[in-house]
């Protein structure tokens, strides 16, 4: 058996159940154990919920698509990434306030350099990134509306201050997508965090959309790196591999103050990849 053979059997080692532990091996279990929230719209050929689950059962077993492998593979935290347990529609807790808490599209459990490694997973294909933060927080004024206490609490947790004019104009999803990875990489006990973005581009993508979730992204990542880069240190020299947009790799690792369940002290990386599918012909992958 060849390097390649063996590392892809490692990958497949891997087990894919419901958040209650049922196991997940088909389309048709994944629909009826880990829905998506809103399964009439999402659910479906060209969008992002069922071409999630179809990347991840892409082998006829349950693994990690490899563009994701990939990806991890270009960061010197994650590279040897081993999938151990992965569970859809995971609902991590962010804060003790009332209110719906976040469905991560995918959380991943691993091993990498001999750290244990979190990884969320956010399915794309044109459908933004929730609300533009400021405008989200001004339509929720209290005491109608707990949204401001928890807008405030994840501003102050990933970025150690207060709302500001630049932090407004990010979209809530990729703020809370990175809170609630870390939050999700403390339950386990992890010392890597990773949040990536999996960008599916189908028939149904929309090229403007496309382009507004680009510019999103690269907004975010920007101000990370402005923000988060030097406001904590990395235990070794290998690791400082802080970057902004652009280049087929993760980008971090960022460090983030931390408060409430959203725990400090984790090394948080970030990375988005795309994977071409469907009508637009032969499945190929491109990295941002």
């Amino acid at each position: 058996m060849g390097d390649s053979e063996v590392e892809h059997a490692m990958a497949t080692k891997m087990t894919l159940t419901n958040q209650e532990g049922r196991p997940i091996r088909t389309l048709e279990g994944w629909y009826a154990l880990a829905p998506p929230k809103k399964p009439v719209l999402q659910w479906k050929d060209g969008r992002s919920a069922k071409e999630c689950a179809k990347a991840w059962l892409r082998s006829g077993v349950p693994a990690v698509p490899e563009e994701l492998l990939a990806l991890l593979n270009t960061h010197p935290l994650t590279q040897g990434f081993i999938g151990h347990r992965a569970a859809p529609e995971a609902i991590i807790r962010l804060d003790y306030l009332r209110g719906e808490h976040r469905n991560a599209d995918m959380l991943l459990v691993g091993e990498a350099q001999g750290r244990k490694v979190l990884v969320t997973v956010e399915a794309k294909v044109d459908e933004e990134f929730g609300s533009v933060l400021g405008e989200y927080y001004d339509a929720s004024p209290r005491p109608r509306s707990r949204v401001q206490d928890r807008i405030d609490g994840l501003v102050a947790a990933m970025f150690g201050k207060k709302l500001d004019e630049e932090i407004r104009a990010l979209r809530y999803q990729l703020l809370h997508g990175t809170a609630e990875t870390l939050a999700a990489a403390g339950n386990e006990d992890a010392e890597v965090a990773v949040f990536l973005v999996h960008v599916f581009k189908t028939h149904l993508c929309d090229p403007v959309k496309a382009e507004r979730n680009r510019a999103d992204w690269d907004r975010f990542l920007r101000l990370l790196e402005k923000g988060l880069s030097n406001t904590g240190r990395a235990q070794d020299q290998e690791v400082q591999q802080g970057g902004v947009a652009g280049g087929c790799r993760l980008h971090g690792p960022y460090f983030p103050p931390g408060g409430g369940l959203v725990p400090g002290g984790i090394l948080l990386l970030l990375g988005c990849c795309e994977m071409v599918t469907g009508s637009h012909g032969p499945d190929r992958s491109a990295d941002h």
